[in-house]
């Protein structure tokens, strides 16, 4: 009974932590906000990709001591002792990357007159996304239409002639010429 319990709370573990994982890993990509800043709460010290970290590490390690025949006390405590590990690892490398990381700042005034590229259409009807390279790093940024009555096109070329909020408004190359 306790071996089946203990199993259920490895495979939970694992369930629960890699899908979190997976999120933190490619959140740009699924179009996810994987920002968990601190609010300086009493769990500050730890983030939630962390836990998952330490969750799929905890939940592997005790599938393993299973499936080797380890007893449920010493697989419990070896695959805490795993999880703990790796969720500190997962905090000390991070932490450091956070530390040693050089600043690309791109402010909004030094978007403006900035030429980028169309990756997601622009238009009224819906929000686009440009692609630039600024301060040294490419920057991806949402984007709409400088005019009204502008639709551009993927792939297109496009200067940022303002910006509102964090939204860019671009106007394309073409027509930016002809008002010069």
């Amino acid at each position: 009974m306790l071996g089946a319990a203990v199993l259920f709370i490895y495979i939970f573990a694992l369930a629960v932590g890699f899908p979190l994982l997976l999120v933190f890993a490619f959140g740009g990509e699924l179009g996810a906000d994987t920002d968990t800043g601190s609010d300086g709460g009493f769990f500050s010290w730890i983030s939630l990709s962390a836990v998952s970290f330490g969750a799929v590490f905890f939940g592997l390690t005790g599938l393993i001591t299973v499936w080797v025949g380890l007893s449920a006390l010493p697989g419990v405590l070896v695959a805490a002792g795993v999880g703990v590990l790796g969720a500190s690892f997962h905090n000390a490398l991070f932490g450091w990357l956070r530390r040693t990381e050089a600043s690309s700042e791109v402010t909004n005034q030094d978007l403006v007159g900035s030429r980028a590229l169309v990756v997601l259409e622009v238009s009224t009807d819906h929000r686009g996304q440009v692609v630039l390279d600024a301060a040294g790093a490419r920057h991806r940024i949402s984007a709409a239409p400088a005019n009204s009555e502008d639709v551009l096109k993927k792939g297109e070329r496009v200067a940022i002639v303002g910006v509102d909020g964090a939204i860019a408004l671009v106007e394309s190359l073409e027509e930016k010429k002809e008002r010069e």
